[in-house]
């Protein structure tokens, strides 16, 4: 059985390393996470009938660190732009985005008024994602 965009409702998980000198394993029915900027890789994937769903990093890009949080007021936009990439690379109007880097995910509370807002910011991020693409998987 089959979901959005032909991903399998049971999946084994595993990524790509940003180190693109490995080649990807890529047959009918596969389900790669490769990140999104593998441009090359994505369009070979799909040609060899692999399902491709996507992964970021440099997640402080997007939502700062808990030193240093984004604004606030772009963090909307940003995970607007993240989505529609994802859309454009993988072909499909509701691509799987797996996150990671979540900094200081051991910080003890109560946290600095910077962590917090950090913290606020990745949730502020999800939700965006989220609602963009009915909810998490």
């Amino acid at each position: 059985m089959a979901r959005e965009c032909g991903i399998p409702t049971r999946i084994r998980s595993g990524s790509t390393s940003p180190d693109t000198t490995r080649p990807l394993p890529q047959k009918p029915g596969l389900t790669l996470a490769l990140h999104l900027g593998h441009g090359q890789a994505w369009s070979e994937a799909r040609a060899a009938s692999a399902r491709p769903s996507s992964s970021i990093s440099n997640f402080n890009n997007r939502v700062g660190t808990p030193t240093v949080p984004a604004d606030p007021a772009t963090i909307a936009d940003r995970a607007d732009r993240l989505y529609d990439f994802a859309v454009s690379v993988t072909g499909c109007q509701t691509p799987w985005i797996a996150l990671n880097e979540l900094f200081g995910a051991q910080t003890p509370t109560p946290w600095t008024t910077t962590t917090a807002q950090y913290r606020a910011n990745t949730l502020a991020l999800v939700r965006r994602l989220a609602e963009r693409g009915r909810g998490p998987r």
